[in-house]
């Protein structure tokens, strides 16, 4: 058995059931080691069924119920939330939210109800990739753009961020090009080295661009950054090289 879901299953055998303010629902409930780094926090998601939130949690305490436990080592944080919960959160950020809960760790899972919705929103966004990454695309091209007037204008601080800006959603984009979910902004640049083909290269490229400074080294940089994305996308034939060159007729 694994040692860690051991470990966290005995967290809640002798410390979340014993604590009267959860032992009620928590028998009812999914519960998800959601991130456990070595020597962070344990992030454990506790999701129960709607009525019993509303009529429970909600009724004794608020929407934001949660625990936080710093006598346990590692510290733990525990929040309580339900199946609606979960529905909007995919919604709302579908690829990153599709990361967390697909690498989530089950402690248990009453009904299969979290693995239902989870095999739901792996569908929905199997279904809706090529439209986010086109979308991303074309966010890239823009923000691309952004900083050539940002150069132009000597504006320090604004092209730092769009620089940055630019780097992550390059990133994401070479996880959307094979049909994968992304993690969020801590994890991105190792995820992607680690899980993509082009993950690496695009990496090496991001990192000298976010470390230049001159205003002609950041813009030649930039422009070696355009031309591996392009050639990301141009290798899943989803898109018109019309499209690539000529982003901006796509803008919304």
């Amino acid at each position: 058995m694994n040692t860690l879901k051991s470990a966290v299953e005995r967290y809640v055998e002798d410390i979340l059931l014993k604590n009267q303010e959860v032992e009620s629902f928590i028998k009812q409930s999914s519960i998800l080691l959601t991130e456990n780094e070595e020597g962070l926090v344990w992030d454990i998601m506790i999701l129960i069924p709607d009525d019993l939130f509303l009529n429970k949690v909600i009724c004794s305490w608020d929407d934001c119920f949660a625990i936080d436990d710093h006598n346990h080592n590692p510290w733990v944080f525990a929040r309580v939330k339900n199946y609606k919960w979960l529905r909007q959160d995919f919604y709302k950020r579908l690829p990153i939210a599709l990361w967390i809960f697909q690498n989530s760790l089950i402690i248990r899972d009453r009904e299969d109800r979290f693995a239902g919705i989870l095999r739901e929103q792996q569908e929905i966004f199997a279904n809706s990739v090529n439209g986010i990454l086109g979308k991303k695309y074309i966010e890239f091209r823009t923000e691309r753009h952004n900083l050539r007037h940002a150069i132009k204008k000597q504006r320090k601080m604004a092209s730092i961020i769009i620089k940055a800006a630019i780097v992550k959603l390059a990133l994401e984009i070479c996880f959307l090009a094979e049909d994968k979910p992304y993690p969020y902004k801590k994890l991105l640049p190792e995820a992607v080295v680690e899980n993509t083909t082009h993950g690496k290269k695009v990496y090496q490229i991001s990192e000298c661009f976010l470390e230049a400074e001159g205003p002609d080294s950041i813009i030649e940089l930039s422009d070696t950054l355009v031309q591996a994305i392009a050639l990301v996308l141009k290798e899943t034939n989803l898109f018109s090289e019309n499209f690539l060159q000529q982003w901006w007729l796509h803008l919304e």
